[in-house]
């Protein structure tokens, strides 16, 4: 019987699959819930199969995955006009490596995100954005989201990643609490049949 402690704060959840440290799929919601157990084995489950940029996992594959869990804060818009370019609005944003994912919204409302630890190993410094990292992750991102024209909305949401043998440890709890929240996902996905 799995139980967990009732977190106090609500999240978003965002998960990635990897297979030998490469990208096997990474699906999640930016929708804030306290019910976390339900929405990363969900999360998972629809990582696996519906990850349109990659073929459905196959039972041969799970023993080669590995899990990966990003608690998502609320996200704040930090840029929100469609006439400047993209380097003036670099210059009005601070996104602290590490710590903060990135969705971009463009002219015609598409949008596409980059979590965390994605926009730092986009970054050529690791210590802070360049521009021209800047314009290499807008040129990503457009490309993702099949956006088209100018940057009309920029959001930042705080991530914490943890791995399937993490422990968790956020904000909220005042010391390291053992919660392998993933393998609720990684459980069910062991359990399908193909």
């Amino acid at each position: 019987n799995f139980k967990y402690k009732k977190l106090k704060n609500k999240y978003g959840i965002f998960i990635t699959i990897e297979k030998n440290n490469k990208l096997r799929g990474c699906l999640g919601t930016f929708k804030l819930s306290e019910d976390i157990g339900y929405i990363i084995a969900k999360k998972t489950l629809e990582t696996a199969f519906n990850d349109i940029r990659f073929n459905p996992i196959t039972k041969k594959e799970l023993n080669e995955l590995s899990y990966k869990v990003n608690f998502i804060y609320k996200p704040f818009i930090v840029y929100e006009n469609n006439n400047k370019d993209y380097s003036e609005i670099f210059k009005q944003i601070y996104i602290i490596l590490g710590i903060h994912g990135i969705t971009i919204t463009f002219e015609n409302n598409k949008q596409a995100t980059y979590l965390a630890d994605v926009v730092k190993e986009l970054s050529s410094n690791k210590k802070k954005l360049e521009l021209k990292d800047w314009n290499k992750i807008v040129n990503m991102l457009k490309l993702k989201s099949n956006g088209e024209g100018k940057i009309v909305k920029v959001e930042l949401y705080k991530c914490e990643e943890f791995r399937e043998n993490e422990n968790l440890l956020l904000e909220e709890f005042n010391n390291s609490y053992n919660i392998p929240l993933i393998l609720l996902g990684a459980a069910l996905l062991s359990q399908f049949k193909t």
